[in-house]
């Protein structure tokens, strides 16, 4: 597709997004309002009790509201990002790339291959990282070390080994021979990850004259083929297909609107460029804590691994150490395409996606814990001036609640309460920005819970029972049910629409966003319940536990 044609889709589909999610947000902003202030005696919902009627709205309104807002910072992104001015000759900076190597025979050959072909006009070494010992990678090393001796012994290459502990210590193992080795940037990919020759050039751009301290680029599923109907592995496309569409979208859709901020939440591993600086930082200001019952330091490098979920806990102290500095964050850049293999099989699947939500919660609890107490890290006191500041805002914002109820009752407006609320929310707002803390850490705090604590709960309860509603009352329901699962289809088309055009993937993908609702994100909002339940019981991950007693040992 050319690029001006690129452009007017991508314009004409946020348009369209933007107007319809406008659109529903008012209409269930209306019927919320009416369901509290003048309950009809007829209606779909009104043989349910009153609590349940009214969060059924509040979610069919929060559902169009969080899409347009996404859709909205997506397209502000993509309708501003310029070409970035490149290095003078001889100055661009040194780059170490790591590659944590495990059990990747499939694999590591053509991901190996991908990081000899890169095309960065600099000095760059790939340190590769064997992690266990020979008999335990299942031939791995035997193919890596062949890799290595057909090359020239220029040293772009170098091999380390090291007693299995775990992605996290192969990580930290090969950043600490990055550090000895002087380079400036750190590029972390996993060992199944194939790499676009320009992508590391096209990352490194963003460090030219800035303060960005981390950049990620955009993670594709390599074991996809759009349009033949078949997965490289035999396994049925629709799980590769809808994978392949995901990760399209969490790029095109989330990345792009956390990046419009430099708010970036998740730096995946297979794509996350770091200076080196900020990753000698983090290492050395993360305090040392209990683990596996004897103290030590949580990581002995930049990346934790008493977590199920090591990149997103790097990323968080990265956002966390950059506001803290007055530095510019974490951006994400599309035209750095990095592959790797999805999930061929659903028990594999459902492994990788119960990790990343035990992770996540993990990540939660500590950096919630971390966020409770003061910038210079003593406990807070039983009431402090920022106590008293947050309950201000939470007053401020309850007032203008409710005088925009009462606005709307008596005036008989939506528009008198809206306006009366509006102007409650930016005192609350206001207010909160004059406290002596990073307001973004805040703001990203209260998204990441959100997205990832409460919403997939929420959406797999809300599923439920529309199913319930349909197989109890059809004949009554089915005309509201219908509108809402077809306002569901419609965004969901909208956004995949977005994500494929904008990120320049196949349009082979756009079918799958018809399955992908009512079938694979229920599915995964499933998971990641079954996830907050194990925590909640505190169910041990026992292949986790195993990692982290050999980091600790080692």
């Amino acid at each position: 597709m050319e690029p001006l044609t690129r452009r007017r889709v991508v314009a004409a589909v946020s348009v369209a997004g933007f107007t319809l999610g406008v659109v529903l947000s008012v209409v269930f902003t209306w019927d919320l309002v009416a369901e509290c202030l003048h309950p009809s005696p007829t209606g779909v919902l009104q043989s349910l009790p009153k609590p349940l009627r009214l969060l059924g709205y509040a979610y069919a309104l929060i559902v169009p509201f969080r899409f347009t807002t996404t859709i909205a910072r997506a397209y502000l992104d993509f309708a501003l990002r310029r070409e970035l001015p490149p290095y003078p000759e001889g100055k661009w900076p040194r780059v170490a790339v790591v590659v944590p190597v495990y059990r990747e025979r499939e694999s590591i050959e053509r991901s190996l291959q991908s990081l000899d072909d890169l095309s960065y006009p600099g000095e760059y070494e790939v340190i590769v990282v064997l992690d266990g010992e020979d008999e335990e990678l299942d031939g791995t090393p035997e193919l890596v070390r062949i890799f290595l001796e057909e090359r020239p012994r220029n040293g772009k290459f170098q091999l380390l080994q090291k007693p299995n502990g775990g992605k996290a210590s192969a990580l930290n193992h090969g950043i600490a021979a990055a550090e000895r080795s002087g380079v400036d940037l750190v590029f972390c990919i996993d060992g199944d990850a194939v790499v676009a020759p320009e992508a590391l050039e096209k990352l490194v751009l963003h460090f030219h004259g800035t303060d960005v301290v981390a950049v990620t680029g955009q993670v594709k599923a390599n074991n996809w083929l759009g349009g033949t109907g078949a997965g490289e592995h035999g396994a049925f496309p629709f799980w590769e297909g809808v994978q392949a569409l995901e990760y399209v979208g969490g790029n095109a859709f989330l990345k792009r609107a956390q990046s419009l901020f430099k708010m970036v939440t998740i730096i995946p591993g297979p794509a996350g460029l770091f200076r080196m600086d900020a990753l000698r930082a983090i290492a050395a200001e993360t305090a040392p804590h209990e683990l596996c019952g004897r103290p030590t330091h949580p990581s002995h490098g930049p990346y934790p691994y008493d977590t199920l979920a090591e990149d997103m806990d790097l990323t968080f102290l990265l956002l966390r150490w950059s506001w803290r500095h007055g530095l510019g964050g974490i951006v994400y850049e599309p035209g750095a395409v990095v592959k790797t293999d999805g999930r061929h099989h659903l028990k594999d699947l459902f492994r990788q996606r119960y990790r990343w939500m035990r992770g996540t919660l993990t990540s939660a609890a500590r950096h919630f814990h971390d966020w409770s107490r003061r910038l210079d890290g003593r406990p807070r006191r039983v009431l402090t001036r920022h106590d008293v500041k947050v309950a201000w805002t939470v007053a401020l914002v309850l007032v203008a609640a409710i005088l925009g109820l009462w606005a709307t009752a008596h005036v008989g407006t939506l528009a008198a309460g809206a306006i009366l609320a509006a102007i409650g929310l930016a005192l609350a707002a206001f207010h909160w920005l004059r406290t002596d803390r990073e307001p973004q850490i805040f703001a990203v705090i209260a998204v990441f819970l959100f997205e990832t604590m409460f919403w997939p709960p929420v959406c797999a309860l809300a599923n439920i029972f529309f199913i319930w509603l349909a197989v109890a009352d059809w004949h009554s329901s089915a005309p509201f049910l219908i509108a809402w699962f077809f306002c569901l289809m419609l965004l969901d088309l909208l956004a995949a629409t977005f994500s494929v055009v904008a990120e320049g993937s196949s349009l082979w993908l756009l079918p799958y966003s018809f399955l992908a609702k009512p079938v694979y994100v229920l599915m995964l909002d499933t998971f990641k319940v079954v996830a907050m339940i194990d925590v909640v019981l505190s169910v041990p991950a026992v292949w986790h536990q195993r990692y982290v007693r050999a980091a600790v040992a080692a």
